[in-house]
């Protein structure tokens, strides 16, 4: 079967239509879908993040209000900072309202520290009333006491 003059032009000119429509109109969109893909690949992983860190948050406010002692709760976070070996005491705090502790650590690395303050009032909610820093006999090395609720 042949095709007259005419119809080849028409079969042309659809055929082009239909080719600049998808170069056109569709290839943009096969990129907006691959953005969109990489967008939501990121946005899965920072959800992961919020799970985990809620777990986390809530597991330790569930462990405190539980009825979990001031005590207990700030030699766990030693523990996880890897610091348990380095309480000197822990005392309560006489004529408070609330429950209240004063901590001494010895030999701590900057580091060490800050990682156990952010864990103190970032992970577990407990409000420093004074906290008093000082260079260990050794000089590289610090002394850290916090007064704590």
């Amino acid at each position: 079967m042949r095709f007259s003059e005419r119809n080849t032009k028409i079969f042309l000119f659809l055929f082009g239509f239909i080719l600049f429509f998808i170069v056109g109109f569709l290839s943009p969109q096969w990129e907006r879908v691959k953005s969109l893909r990489r967008v939501l690949a990121k946005e899965k992983s920072n959800l992961e993040e919020v799970k985990r860190l809620s777990l986390l948050i809530n597991k330790n406010t569930s462990a405190r209000t539980r009825g979990g002692s001031l005590f207990s709760l700030v030699e766990d976070i030693a523990r996880e900072s890897g610091l348990s070996g380095k309480i000197e005491s822990i005392k309560p705090l006489a004529g408070k309202e609330k429950e209240g502790v004063e901590v001494r650590i010895s030999s701590l690395r900057t580091r060490e520290l800050v990682k156990f303050l952010y864990s103190l009032e970032n992970t577990f909610n407990l409000e420093i009333l004074e906290a008093k820093i000082e260079r260990n006999k050794d000089g590289k090395t610090l002394n850290l006491q916090l007064s704590l609720h």
